[in-house]
């Protein structure tokens, strides 16, 4: 395995050798886009190996989830062998992956996990607003994400986290929006996709449903008011949407009866997850949010910069907008999705910084948009200089 302690100057020049690459390609709208996603994740995964490589515990949930994943390996019905307590059963069962090709259960096998689920995570955070901005806009975002979950010292952030798999199923719910949102007519298979993701997030991180009702929701809105013909009936769309929705849960529910644990799935995860919370309510610990936000300061700085460049934006091209429109959907999918990923995350009342994936892809899409709108205006300086203060405070 390589070490880092003996020469960290080497290792760092490298860095920045990669850092330098990285940001001449985010400009260069010539370069292939592949090309530029490989480096961008080549970045990713040789910043992260210090901690890919420490095969020692670095967070007691890994370690937990570690062990579930051994244990399941032999005796593969949950709750009867496992109780993850507040993590889903699916981040256990992932873990199983890596022993199919050989790798031990070992933190290296979890941590090389957890790097592809975050850059799968972040690849689709490009598509989304590739789609819904330009390639350049795109680039750039990718960019500030790639650096702060790369340079990042906070543990959080680096392990194999509960967080992880229902981040990336929402954030491939997202993509799959945007997409039916540019699409003149949307098929059946285009609305029963995302609705199968939406059943299988409640078994990754029961904290995801939230965000997961609003991209369900937003679906079925869309079909609602579409103005052109529709190949089908905007009935039979809305029951494929909650058939496809409900068809892992009711798997999962079959399941559990026919092993006799399905009071377990109940007590041990549902109800112990929706007591879950720490000493304080849900208002008083809203208002605590800044300084949970404080204790990674990159994304409070990037928050704070969105919040203030993005009003005057608000008032510049503040329009009626209807939800008919694609504009309007846009934007209203964002408010909402950013005020549940908000609920999600303060609910449980606990300052447990991993909770703040969850906000990568709602902020990252919200900050496309403010980009966006101030390359259009013009003046990307100011804004771009207050981004890159963000990205390092």
């Amino acid at each position: 395995m390589p070490r880092f302690d003996n020469s960290p100057v080497a290792y760092w020049l490298l860095v920045l050798v990669l850092s330098a690459l990285l940001l001449g390609a985010a400009y260069r709208t010539q370069l292939r886009q592949e090309l530029f996603l490989l480096l961008s994740l080549g970045f990713l995964f040789v910043c992260r190996l210090p901690s890919l490589v420490y095969n020692l515990e670095i967070n007691p949930d890994e370690s937990q989830m570690i062990t579930q994943a051994l244990t399941l390996r032999f005796d593969p019905v949950y709750f009867r062998s496992v109780d993850g307590t507040t993590g889903g059963p699916l981040n256990s069962y992932l873990l199983i992956l890596p022993s199919l090709f050989g790798l031990p259960f070992d933190y290296i096998s979890a941590r090389l996990l957890a790097f592809v689920l975050v850059a799968g995570h972040l690849y689709l955070l490009f598509r989304t607003i590739r789609l819904w901005t330009s390639e350049l806009t795109a680039r750039q975002v990718l960019i500030f994400f790639v650096v702060m979950l790369g340079i990042t010292q906070s543990e959080d952030f680096l392990h194999y986290s509960s967080e992880l798999l229902a981040t990336l199923l929402l954030a491939s719910a997202y993509y799959l929006y945007a997409r039916q949102l540019r699409k003149r007519a949307p098929s059946l298979r285009a609305v029963a996709l995302p609705g199968l993701l939406m059943g299988l997030i409640p078994f990754a991180k029961l904290q995801g449903v939230p965000m997961a009702a609003v991209v369900t929701g937003f679906v079925g809105l869309d079909i609602l008011t579409r103005t052109g013909r529709l190949p089908h009936k905007p009935v039979t769309y809305l029951l494929v949407l909650i058939g496809s929705a409900l068809t892992f849960p009711a798997l999962v529910v079959g399941t559990t009866l026919a092993y006799g644990v399905f009071d377990d799935l109940m007590l041990y995860y549902i109800k112990s997850n929706l007591i879950y919370q720490g000493d304080a309510t849900f208002l008083p610990w809203l208002l605590h949010l800044p300084w949970f936000l404080a204790k990674v300061p990159s994304l409070a700085s990037l928050l704070a910069v969105l919040l203030m460049a993005g009003i005057p934006l608000f008032f510049k091209f503040s329009v009626p907008v209807s939800l008919r429109t694609t504009e309007g959907k846009m934007a209203a999918f964002l408010l909402l999705l950013l005020a549940a990923t908000i609920f999600a995350i303060t609910r449980p009342a606990r300052e447990y910084i991993h909770y703040l994936h969850f906000l990568i892809a709602p902020v990252g899409l919200i900050m496309g948009f403010v980009w966006e709108g101030y390359r259009r205006l013009g003046r990307m300086i100011p804004y771009a200089l207050a981004l890159i203060t963000a990205g390092f405070c």
